[in-house]
């Protein structure tokens, strides 16, 4: 830490420390810039920066024209949380949002919602500008799989605020340089396919959404290798890439039902993808687990209420939401010049969760279909 970081990390822990002992009442305003830093015996770039960390932690209100204030007690601080094709079915920021909504709530924070298309239609000042106005202090974008271009970086940039993905791709901190959360999805397909293995499936069928950037973390041959790995048949006839359409999900199950060696259990990219599959085989007179197991992966809450409940790999939705909230309430410490660590990326582990879809362990048995 250089000298001026240090001096500024001094300088807002005595300012907290007056604002939390109330010796700065809530509704106190400090004297101009140049007048404070010369009685702290400090430069305004070293005050200025110790500013910006008690306001992004909501504890400081700049307004422009005014002066710099104690935010009041009645002053609720609030976060933006920014949505992106909020009405999809399979879209799972409706469960991020609902994580983020419980964990404000019992914290007392305000929750803004903003579509996309919105902010981008705005600049960065005037985003700056209404979050001030609202008492925000960080932003949330529902979003991932950035390339860099993307309009909104620019203006979540801009805007000076801090900016955490809760749901992000591996590579988005470094191409946007917010702070993420990442979800481990190559630990959790593995896991995956090891507890299938163990329950005696050694021909397991995955039918996988044709744009997913990747197996949940694998390539195709990562993916065979894992099968082979475990014990599992590695036909790549085994693996379907399609669109998220119920026409195409039974077509590609009543394909691989009619495969000479037919698979006795089908992983599903996500549990959105198991409800069509699940379908499909009622459709052929199968019946889950006993004729094939089924198994998602994401963790929709409604799939404990499937008949029989789905198996699935629990990204924790609401969870991400929620640890999303925590972290942009240090962004002191790591956002803006007084930043004494990088933009974090978190890492947080899917949990294998069993159900009825896998209960039955495979039994040899011939099976042909019509």
């Amino acid at each position: 830490m250089s000298n001026m970081e240090l001096k500024s990390e001094n300088i807002y822990r005595l300012l907290k420390d007056r604002i939390a002992s109330g010796a700065y009442e809530p509704g106190y305003q400090f004297a101009p810039e140049i007048v404070l830093a010369k009685e702290l015996g400090v430069g305004k770039v070293t005050l200025r920066s110790a500013f910006e960390k008690l306001e992004n932690e909501g504890l400081l209100a700049r307004i422009h024209g005014k002066g710099t204030f104690v935010r009041k007690a009645d002053d609720k601080k609030a976060i933006l949380a920014i949505t992106h094709e909020f009405n999809f079915f399979a879209n799972p920021s409706v469960h991020i949002l609902d994580g983020i909504k419980e964990k404000a709530s019992s914290e007392g924070i305000e929750v803004f919602i903003a579509e996309r298309q919105f902010i981008e239609s705005l600049s960065g000042t005037e985003l700056a500008a209404f979050c001030r106005t609202k008492n925000i202090f960080g932003i949330i974008p529902l979003m991932a799989l950035f390339l860099g271009d993307e309009k909104i970086i620019g203006i979540l940039k801009e805007s000076s605020l801090p900016v955490i993905l809760p749901h992000a791709n591996l590579n988005d901190g470094k191409v946007t340089g917010f702070a993420t959360i990442v979800v481990r999805e190559e630990k959790g397909w593995c896991s995956a396919i090891e507890y299938l293995c163990s329950c005696g499936h050694s021909r397991i069928a995955t039918v996988i959404h044709e744009k997913a950037p990747s197996i949940r973390g694998y390539s195709l041959d990562g993916h065979n290798d894992l099968l082979r790995k475990n014990g599992a048949d590695a036909e790549e006839s085994l693996t379907r890439f399609i669109p998220y359409l119920k026409k195409d999900v039974e077509k590609a199950v009543f394909s691989l039902l009619n495969m000479e060696k037919p698979p006795t259990c089908i992983l599903c990219y996500s549990d959105y993808f198991a409800i069509h599959v699940y379908d499909s085989l009622k459709e052929n007179g199968l019946r889950i687990p006993a004729d094939i197991a089924v198994m998602g992966t994401c963790g929709y809450p409604g799939a404990i209420f499937m008949n029989p409940s789905l198996s699935t790999v629990d990204y924790q939705y609401k969870e991400l939401g929620a640890k999303a909230l925590e972290i942009l309430k240090i962004s002191g410490e790591w956002f803006g010049p007084g930043a004494v660590y990088a933009s974090p990326q978190i890492f947080i582990d899917p949990v294998l969760t069993i159900r009825e879809s896998t209960k039955a362990r495979r039994v040899e048995k011939v099976m042909q279909y019509a």
